[in-house]
């Protein structure tokens, strides 16, 4: 009854894998051939088999006859650790590159398992230790041994990852594509994985880490989506891929001998288990976008504070937005021509009136424009003081008059003691002149010439005047001895006796 129940629960088993996997059977008996004797270490040797399909198989028993030409059939699973040997193993993988060698390894490692984990004694001590080993085969048979027992068949599904922070596509540096960032790939139980392209404009290919074109690739491996620029026709475009892997683990059977003399085997050729994985990635095209910065005229330093819309070919306003220090990025932009325009000026700025106007014609092209503006012009002064030429102080009366290079007349005032001051002079060269002098002084026949090259700047300048010659008092030329005395005190006698005669003609009256 035990041996019904578990063969219906072996088959049940095995059932359930094929539903849930595909599966490669394994048969239910084999035929033993015999094979090349091998003898490496000490004096210990075995027989590499094959059964009547080719499949390498492996005793389990060293102390049992070799079951040349015997039929076997199938009595339970090898286990985890057996399994593992078969599958790091001749055939399924060379160990020294030496296939002698390898099944030798192989052999000897299944019969070393089998003594460390049943206690059995397939293998001699010295075997294991001190026999001759001139191929230095021993190192490998324990490793694979110890790799064995801590084997375990996978019980978890596993899982593939494609990995990109940045799914936007961007121009490669030889400029004939459009191409991703590395996509870095994780996966569990494999080795290797695919990558299928599902939905993408003509001409895209995989790329490996070195530009090769490939879509089968090493878990380990990174690899890139291109696509050609020529290809790109609509900026809404995606492209699409499919990551898929496939992990194979096997289970191996026993096979025993119905007469009891021979020794089991397990086949070299397992059964396979087949679970498999895909993930997706969906990448976006490189879309047009315009970076637009505002900047001083002067220094080109980013600007804040200006109010700007930008317009397509209809007039129609696509955006607006006060500028940063920053360039303002309009992204995913359609096809076209666009006009910017500056509706409000930064604080102390004028208002930009040029409006600046620009063409996407292909689909991912950045645009990067800059539009200035000029600071506003600071107030210009002139000051101008009338002086005496002699004692340099300011002088009063004098009208003056200040023309533009064309003769007209700015401004035109009389002096005072304090400068005359004109503000906000527009850039030009101006003549200062006088039309009327001070009383007592001479008219200034001298023009003066003022040049404004620049906003922010007060010009001081001073204009002079000349007194005008009084009349001279003639003193008399005489060759008399007389004293100056004598002199003025007859004027003195002459000035009393006016002054005399001027009285009495008053009082008379």
């Amino acid at each position: 009854m035990k041996k019904i129940l578990k063969t219906l629960f072996f088959t049940l088993l095995v059932t359930c894998s094929i539903l849930m996997s595909e599966v490669v059977a394994a048969p239910s008996s084999i035929t033993v051939t015999s094979g090349e004797k091998l003898s490496y270490i000490g004096s210990t040797y075995f027989t590499a088999l094959k059964d009547t399909n080719g499949n390498v198989v492996y005793c389990l028993d060293f102390h049992k006859s070799t079951p040349h030409g015997v039929t076997m059939y199938m009595n339970g699973e090898g286990g985890d650790g057996l399994t593992y040997i078969i599958q790091n193993g001749y055939p399924n993988k060379s160990i020294t590159g030496n296939a002698s060698y390898d099944k030798f390894i192989t052999a000897s490692a299944v019969w070393w398992y089998l003594d460390d984990t049943t206690g059995s004694s397939n293998l001699p001590n010295s075997f294991k230790t001190t026999a001759s080993d001139p191929h230095n085969l021993r190192p490998h048979i324990i490793k694979l041994v110890n790799d064995a027992k801590k084997a375990k068949t996978p019980t978890e599904n596993t899982h593939i990852i494609a990995s990109l922070s940045n799914k936007r596509m961007h121009l490669s540096s030889d400029k004939k594509y459009y191409e991703t960032d590395l996509v870095t790939v994780d996966a569990n139980l494999v080795s290797t994985y695919n990558v299928e392209i599902t939905k993408a404009p003509a001409g895209t290919i995989i790329v490996d880490e070195n530009g090769n074109q490939k879509t089968t690739l090493n878990v380990n491996q990174k690899f890139r989506i291109r696509v050609p620029v020529t290809s790109i026709k609509n900026s809404s475009d995606t492209a699409a891929v499919k990551l898929t892997t496939k992990y194979v683990y096997y289970r191996t059977y026993k096979y025993s001998a119905n007469d009891g003399k021979h020794q089991d085997v397990i086949t070299v050729k397992p059964e396979e288990f087949v679970k498999n994985a895909s993930t997706e990635l969906v990448v976006s095209l490189p879309k047009s976008n315009v970076s637009i910065l505002k900047i001083d005229g002067e220094t080109d330093k980013p600007l804040k504070g200006a109010k700007l819309v930008l317009k397509d070919k209809n007039g129609k306003v696509v955006d607006e937005w006060t500028s940063t220090d920053k360039a303002h990025v309009i992204e995913n932009i359609a096809l076209g021509t666009y006009t910017l325009e500056e509706v409000e000026a930064p604080e102390g700025y004028e208002l930009t009136k040029r409006k600046v106007t620009f063409t996407i014609d292909k689909y991912g092209e950045t645009k990067q424009i800059t539009m200035e503006n000029n600071k506003k012009p600071e107030k210009t002064r002139v000051s101008i003081l009338k002086i005496d030429s002699e004692t340099k102080e300011a002088l009063a009366g004098a009208t003056l008059v200040l023309k533009d290079k064309n003769g007209k007349i700015i401004d035109k005032w009389v002096s005072t003691t304090e400068a005359h001051i004109i503000e906000n002079l527009p850039l030009g060269t101006y003549t200062l002149e006088e039309v009327e002098a001070p009383e007592g002084y001479e008219l200034s026949q001298n023009k003066i010439t003022i040049k404004i090259d620049k906003y922010g700047v007060t010009k001081e300048v001073t204009m002079e005047n000349s007194k005008t010659p009084g009349e001279e008092i003639e003193v008399p030329k005489t060759d008399s001895q007389i004293p100056m005395i004598v002199y003025l005190l007859g004027i003195a006698v002459i000035t009393s006796g006016t002054g005399l005669v001027y009285y009495n003609a008053k009082k008379q009256k």
